[in-house]
């Protein structure tokens, strides 16, 4: 069955307004939030860990790349999986979703803006390397991007859990 995906011109910017970490103090599920009104890179975020407590405002100029750990505190990533000889990387779920979808597609559009007669080279799905858009690849990539969906449910029960006998 032909799965298509086309382009949509998403950046990496557009998966910055809530990422999955993991707490520098508990290491459990934390997320980088944008605390602002605004969509912007720059914005305000707040990270903040529901099982310790740990909290931590940025309201900086500048921030980091991304490699494993978050651009603005600098925290590891959550959804972080060996694939292929490579690191796979995401962001929070709307990202591991936008992956899913580029890797399982047979059929990859990459549509031409109006009055343009070159498809454009700054998007997120142009800038994958070679390994994930690799067709020989795909059911490894998928296998971990399934992996890592599962980290973040089971993270999910975690914090809905309660003890059978609470500390006194």
């Amino acid at each position: 069955m032909t799965k298509e995906f086309t382009d949509g011109n998403e950046t990496i910017y557009d998966f910055y307004d809530s990422i999955d970490v993991e707490c520098p103090d508990c290491e459990s599920h934390a997320i980088v939030r944008n605390v602002s009104d605004k969509s912007w890179m720059f914005s305000p975020r707040r990270f903040s860990c529901t099982k310790c407590g740990k909290q931590k405002e940025w309201n900086e100029q500048g921030i980091g790349g991304i490699t494993d750990k978050d651009p603005y505190f600098g925290y590891r990533l959550w959804f972080l999986a060996s694939s292929c000889g490579h690191i796979l990387y995401a962001l929070n779920e709307k990202h591991l979703d936008f992956l899913r979808s580029y890797v399982e597609a047979t059929h990859r559009k990459r549509p031409r803006k109006e009055n343009e007669d070159e498809i454009r080279n700054g998007t997120l799905a142009s800038r994958f390397p070679a390994w994930m858009k690799s067709a020989k690849n795909r059911d490894e990539v998928l296998k971990s991007i399934d992996k890592l969906k599962l980290r973040k449910s089971c993270a999910n029960q975690a914090a809905h859990t309660t003890p059978a006998i609470a500390p006194r």
